[in-house]
């Protein structure tokens, strides 16, 4: 049985990714794994760090570690199996719902 990491809303790459039969997971080209993105979604977490270490333990694969960019904002970037690029972010000022 595919293990499958869905995202919702993020761009496509159109780049191709192949299935291991053996292990029934997707693996991301090389190539993929820095790929400059065009855009990046970025979702609004209370724990930033305790969801960054869940993705990873989805199957995710670290992009840019979670690091403060000022006035207490925290933001972090993860790639699904895709190469999708998916962003974290923790704002103090951001009433999560």
């Amino acid at each position: 049985m595919a293990k499958f990491i869905m995202f919702q809303g993020l761009r496509t790459t159109s780049a191709s990714t192949s299935v291991d039969s053996n292990l029934g997971s997707i693996q991301t080209p090389p190539r993929l794994l820095r790929q400059a993105p065009g855009v990046i979604a970025y979702w609004g977490v209370e724990n930033i760090e305790s969801e960054y270490e869940r993705l990873l333990s989805l199957e995710a694969i670290e992009h840019k570690a979670v690091q403060d960019v000022g006035d207490g904002i925290r933001v972090g970037t993860v790639l699904d199996p895709f190469g999708n690029i998916v962003g974290l972010i923790r704002n103090p000022e951001f009433k999560i719902a």
